[in-house]
């Protein structure tokens, strides 16, 4: 008796093989003849396609758009500036009276700040009227260009003849001219014997180095200039203003402060100028649009951003004290960093009346809204990184592999009991196929 052929062996041993593996598969598959389709399983199915699509997208979009991690670390950044953006209305504080300083603990002042710094004038109702004004956009450097818009002010009687005079200009052709040209302004003691002023601001710049305070209702060239005629003006018809604009300051602690009258430094000592101004011009009532320290970076919040304060039976001094954390904001390359701050605020107020400020006695409280601020030794990183696509493809699966697993859980459920718990034919749609 021959032995069988060893091809048998073979054949039956890859066949165990083929069995056991088929063993392994853990989706059991339903032959077409032995399954239901429903119109609820149809319905099912089309959910967990549309579910599955949108999370899906969202997922990609949020790879894409990357994750954003916080640290904190010691702020080494040393001779920087900072600047502050600010747009402040005031409704009952004319162009006229309003003024902008900066003052900081190394000692460094600015009074009266007029670069990059524009003044809207409002009417009683906030409604703008005529152009923006920007301080620095009236300073003429070229002295006959000034001397021509000096000559056309004296002859449209805005100025008086004295104000000709400009140092180092050409001589004046007429006798006239040559006369004017001769004036010398009366300084009212705030300088030397022989100094001459013949524009306000000359008298004002004088008094300002003495210290002392500034009345130009009494001071004849201001009169003639029409400076004090416009602010009583303002004042009558209840105007506003807003000012708004940026500022350079270093970077250390300080203040900005918005305040009725010219600014005046003595012996240390920080004044304004408000015998130049009557009662009505101390309403500090105001609204913030916007206040910021450095450039805008995603995410960023200024929590004085539409602050509104009115006052309405006196004035006073609100101060506001701000808490400036150094961020720096790196989002996903080719976009450069950005430096910037957050800040917290607290705010004071405390309220005086008119006669109290205008008196020689008024222990140094100056009306006016003060943005104080100090910096943080900390400096906050906000880092923007992309995912992993490793990471991303798990998520993938785990919203397919959960949407249709729960959808099938669900379906079979309703399915069992629509049937009374005897369905006694296998279920079948597309979350059947799938899984």
């Amino acid at each position: 008796m021959s032995a069988p052929p060893p091809t048998t062996t073979a054949s039956s041993g890859s066949g165990g093989l083929l069995r056991a593996l088929t063993a392994l598969d853990m989706n059991a598959k339903v032959s077409r003849e032995a399954s239901v389709r429903t119109k609820g399983g149809a319905a099912l199915s089309l959910l967990s396609l549309g579910l599955s699509l949108a999370l899906l997208s969202r997922e990609v979009a949020h790879y894409l758009e990357g994750e954003v991690t916080e640290k904190m670390e010691v702020d080494a950044l040393r001779n920087a500036s900072l600047r502050i953006n600010f747009d402040v209305s005031f409704p009952g504080m004319p162009c006229a009276v309003v003024s902008l300083d900066a003052m900081d603990a190394s000692g460094h002042t600015t009074l009266d700040i007029l670069h990059d710094v524009f003044k809207q004038r409002l009417d009683g109702g906030g409604t703008p009227i005529g152009e923006r004004e920007k301080g620095e956009a009236n300073a003429v450097t070229n002295k006959e260009t000034l001397l021509a818009e000096k000559q056309r002010a004296i002859a449209q009687g805005r100025l008086p003849p004295s104000a000709a005079r400009v140092t180092g200009a050409p001589a004046p052709a007429s006798a006239a001219a040559a006369n004017a040209a001769a004036y010398c302004g009366d300084c009212y003691g705030a300088a030397p014997d022989g100094t001459c002023c013949n524009t306000c601001e000359e008298v004002r710049t004088a008094y300002r180095r003495k210290g002392w305070q500034f009345a130009m209702e009494t001071v004849e060239q201001c009169k003639k200039e029409g400076y004090y005629g416009d602010m009583a003006a303002q004042l009558a018809a209840g105007e506003g203003c807003n000012i708004y604009g940026h500022v350079e300051v270093p970077r250390v602690a300080g203040n900005i402060h918005f305040a009725p009258g010219r600014g005046v430094q003595h012996a240390y000592s920080h004044m304004h100028d408000l015998l130049s101004f009557p009662p009505t011009a101390f309403n500090i009532s105001h609204r913030i649009h916007s206040l910021s320290f450095g450039p805008y970076f995603p995410g960023a919040g200024n929590p004085l951003d539409g602050a509104e304060r009115t006052l309405t039976d006196s004035s006073g001094m609100h101060q506001y004290f701000v808490k400036l954390v150094p961020t720096l904001y790196e989002p996903l390359p080719p976009a450069p960093p950005v430096s910037s701050h957050q800040f917290s605020v607290t705010e004071h107020l405390k309220r005086m009346d008119a006669a109290h400020l205008q008196s020689e006695n008024n222990q140094g409280m100056l009306p006016g809204v003060f943005i104080n601020y100090e910096l943080s030794p900390l400096r906050m990183r906000i880092v923007e990184e992309r995912r992993s696509f490793l990471h991303l493809l798990t998520r993938v699966c785990a919203i397919v592999g959960g949407v249709f697993t729960v959808m099938g859980i669900l379906d079979t459920a309703l399915y069992r009991l629509q049937a009374g718990g005897k369905a006694s034919q296998p279920r079948s749609s597309m979350l059947g196929g799938l899984l």
